[in-house]
């Protein structure tokens, strides 16, 4: 299935859920993120804190990223 993203974050409140939606996407976690970083329902645990950064880092480089 072919999706129109290359991240999908899911904001929980307390924490957010990063998936990847493309390869480009999954590359960009792997370069990016920790690999010991939590993982949780195959998606990778991240603290609201950090979101706007990487929502931002990751549209810098000319990824479509989805915050839902």
């Amino acid at each position: 299935m072919k999706t129109s993203y290359d991240l999908h974050i899911i904001d929980q409140g307390s924490v957010c859920l990063l998936q990847s939606g493309s390869p480009a996407g999954a590359e960009w976690i792997a370069l990016h993120l920790d690999p010991d970083a939590l993982r949780w329902a195959g998606r990778t645990v991240i603290e609201p804190r950090y979101l706007q950064d990487l929502v931002d880092g990751a549209r810098l480089e000319g990824l479509t990223v989805v915050v839902q």
